[in-house]
């Protein structure tokens, strides 16, 4: 869906994957989103997993800009 935006805040689980797709870099992230959840009446930490890729000119300032744990 073109313009949809999808905001995901959250640390960064391992350092940033780059790679190469036929001349295009494309940047491959996981980030760790934590929440709190009741399951059978008590509250627990849950941290959810997000695997998100950039392609282009917007990849390659992503790798240069992020690490691990920001």
């Amino acid at each position: 869906m073109p313009g949809a935006t999808v905001v995901i805040v959250g640390n960064l689980g391992q350092e940033p994957e780059v790679k190469d797709a036929g001349g295009t870099p494309v940047v491959s992230l996981s980030i760790a989103a934590n929440r709190r959840a009741k399951f059978d009446g008590e509250w627990q930490d849950v941290t959810d997993w997000y695997r998100v890729s950039w392609f282009g000119t917007r990849a390659e300032g992503m790798a240069r800009h992020l690490a691990k744990g920001s």
